[in-house]
């Protein structure tokens, strides 16, 4: 049979990271994960190897100027999620469910190292003063049968080719801030909530003035 190669093959073993960013949305809104604002994937714990963490400021969607965290991973070959195999993902985490993940790995880090282990996220529900909505509860494990240990080994050796993590999608509108202490962090914010606020009292002018 002919094949024609037209965006690159897949290897076919080992970890395969996309040219883009291939994005998993934690929709805490409905308590769903998604691919995109409408393409819903089945399933509700999200399995998890970590790579890599960036600690990022800026807009996603409807949240503005917050603190994100841009957590690369792959699936675990047990991941009720669908989400391709062994393929490098990426998603981001806010308020209560970054607070829940920073709180895990702590805990996680009493004599052992969260990055060997498995991470699984799974949405609880809230209620608060605009209804319900939901966070990610996280929890860490080691791994647990034959599948997952060969899975950090590939892993181990993607990650020896020190491979780039970028979301091209997003890079306008947020900005890495890996390293910052608390006080630039504060000065960040204070800044762009005055930005935000000068622009709107321009906007309210002109419309007054129109």
């Amino acid at each position: 049979m002919t094949n024609i190669t037209v965006f690159g093959q897949r290897p076919r073993t080992g970890i395969f990271q996309p040219p883009a960013a291939f994005a998993v949305r934690n929709d805490c809104k409905v308590g769903v994960w998604k691919i995109g604002d409408k393409q819903r994937l089945n399933g509700q714990v999200m399995q998890m190897s970590i790579l890599r963490v960036h600690q990022m400021f800026g807009t996603l969607g409807n949240t503005q100027d917050a603190i994100w965290l841009q957590v690369w991973f792959v699936a675990g070959p047990d991941c009720e999620v669908n989400v391709p195999k062994n393929t490098v993902c990426m998603t981001y985490v806010k308020k209560q469910s970054l607070d829940n993940l920073y709180a895990t790995v702590v805990q996680a880090m009493s004599g052992k190292d969260p990055g060997v282990g498995i991470f699984e996220a799974r949405f609880s529900e809230r209620s608060g003063n605009y209804g319900t909505y939901y966070v990610l509860d996280w929890t860490w494990r080691e791994r647990e049968d034959g599948a997952e240990v060969a899975q950090l080994e590939d892993i181990a050796a993607f990650l020896a080719t020190e491979p780039a993590f970028f979301d091209q999608a997003t890079s306008a509108n947020l900005r890495c801030i890996d390293g910052w202490d608390s006080d630039q962090i504060q000065e960040l914010i204070a800044n762009a909530q005055t930005d935000r606020r000068l622009a709107a009292e321009r906007e309210a002018a002109l419309k007054q003035a129109a």
